[in-house]
């Protein structure tokens, strides 16, 4: 993800899964980790509420987690520590252990699930994170139920815009 708005070079980081039963969410059980751009070097920075989880940055160099369960939860994370600073309950979206991922386009984030763990069809979900449509409420709203392939990965380009186009 970028390292901020004003810089674009960017930096890999990520959340541990400790490989064990489905993902969990807890306090502390996860690991917010990164890899040196320079000598690849891995470096956890700091504990996180999720073993297996999702991340993915935007071009103005935030960092958010996508995991949890019930609710899901999109979490805004600082990136020195893994720490928590916005929660936000993803309320009707759930992860069920299925794959899933997740990418931030102009303002609002996007959700593929398996929510029905059919393993060939994934569910595509909008939130309207900026509330563009200015209705006052970050809207969470499925646009397809199956979408023709299963999504288990999702990536962000750092020159995505950060605004709605």
């Amino acid at each position: 993800m970028s390292n901020s708005d004003s810089d674009k070079c960017d930096r890999i980081y990520g959340n541990t899964y400790s490989g064990f039963g489905g993902y969990s969410e807890g306090v502390n059980v996860g690991d917010f980790l990164t890899i040196d751009p320079n000598d690849l070097a891995l470096s956890k920075l700091g504990k996180t509420n999720f073993d297996g989880a999702e991340l993915t940055g935007t071009g103005d160099g935030r960092a958010f987690i996508f995991g949890g369960q019930f609710p899901s939860k999109l979490v805004e994370a600082d990136k020195a520590t893994g720490a928590a600073l916005d929660v936000l309950p993803l309320n009707g979206l759930e992860i069920n252990n299925g794959a899933f991922a997740f990418a931030f386009f102009a303002g609002d984030f996007y959700f593929f699930t398996d929510s029905d763990n059919d393993l060939f069809n994934s569910e595509v979900t909008h939130l309207d994170y900026d509330d563009s449509d200015m209705n006052g409420v970050q809207d969470l709203t499925v646009l397809t139920q199956d979408a023709p392939l299963l999504v288990v990965g999702a990536g962000v380009s750092t020159c995505a815009p950060v605004l709605p186009m």
